[in-house]
């Protein structure tokens, strides 16, 4: 079986570059293209390059988990460091406010990065978690 390089150098022969913005014409032709390429031994070979990949691919959950926990302590440091304490009254009027309908979209935040320390909890805000 060849493998990714060789199998994509071959795909890319021939195939139409599309401008910024593509006329019916060059799109036409793409799709074209693509209907033929699919029909060769050289699309095989790519179906079965992908697949064995997928076989001889093992998925960590924890390694994800700690490069993303990696990525953000990267990005805070980068990004400022900024650190909001947020004092128990606020943390007691959090626990007190109905927020099921806030989409996190719509907060506006001060930075692009941030850390928000709420202290140790005494709340009951675990145990609302756990009932849904």
């Amino acid at each position: 079986m060849i493998e990714k390089r060789e199998i994509l150098s071959i795909l890319k022969e021939g195939c139409p570059l599309l401008s910024g913005t593509p006329t019916e014409e060059e799109i036409k032709e793409e799709k074209a293209h693509l209907i033929k390429i699919k029909q060769t031994k050289t699309w095989e070979d790519w179906t079965n390059w992908i697949e064995k990949v997928k076989s001889e691919t093992i998925i960590y959950p924890r390694l994800d988990e700690k490069t993303d926990i990696t990525r953000s302590i990267i990005e805070f440091y980068t990004g400022g460091r900024h650190i909001f304490n947020l004092f128990p009254t606020i943390i007691h009027l959090f626990d007190h406010t109905e927020i099921s309908n806030i989409k996190f979209a719509d907060l506006k935040l001060s930075y692009e990065h941030i850390y928000l320390h709420f202290g140790p909890f005494k709340t009951s805000i675990y145990r609302r978690a756990e009932l849904k």
